[in-house]
């Protein structure tokens, strides 16, 4: 097994700082596996901020985590199914994101956020929901479903999923 060498006086965790500066801890070698965002830009830091809001960030941190820093298998294209436990592999993954996906808003900034943070399998992930959303409906139905209200290049700010 292969190690990422670690610069001296670096810690083991990294801190992230959201755009909105809240801070959170990462194993930094789970945040250099998956993340191309986080392993280029981390070398001799010991805070990388992060260009993601703080809820954005807590659900990569939570993903990264989960996954211990290994990518997960591939998602089959085409999708087989509606629903997302019969697109991908992994239970956790799907519960994970029809959770997410129950707020689309929160959907499209973290697809947004991990292609930010060079997270492949993350923006996979979550353009495979987005396309469950879509998939079998009329036009009229997905351009409701895809309205997304973008002002000076920013997405506004979802409610809390409840």
């Amino acid at each position: 097994m292969l190690r990422q060498k670690q610069d001296p006086g670096t810690s083991a965790y990294l801190i992230l700082v959201s755009s909105d500066k809240l801070e959170l801890k990462i194993l930094r070698r789970y945040g250099c596996r998956m993340s191309k965002y986080i392993d280029s830009q981390s070398t001799g830091k010991d805070k990388l901020e992060c260009p993601a809001s703080s809820k954005m960030i807590r659900l990569i941190v939570e993903y990264i985590t989960h996954h211990e820093g290994k990518s997960p298998d591939p998602i089959q294209k085409p999708l087989r199914g509606f629903k997302m436990n019969k697109n991908v592999p992994s239970d956790w993954d799907a519960q994970w994101i029809d959770e997410i996906g129950s707020h689309r808003m929160n959907l499209f900034r973290l697809a947004k956020a991990a292609e930010n943070m060079g997270i492949r399998s993350l923006i996979d992930l979550a353009c495979a929901k987005i396309a469950c959303l879509v998939k079998g409906c009329k036009n009229r139905d997905v351009k409701r479903i895809l309205d997304v209200k973008i002002k000076d290049g920013t997405v506004p700010e979802a409610a809390p999923n409840k």
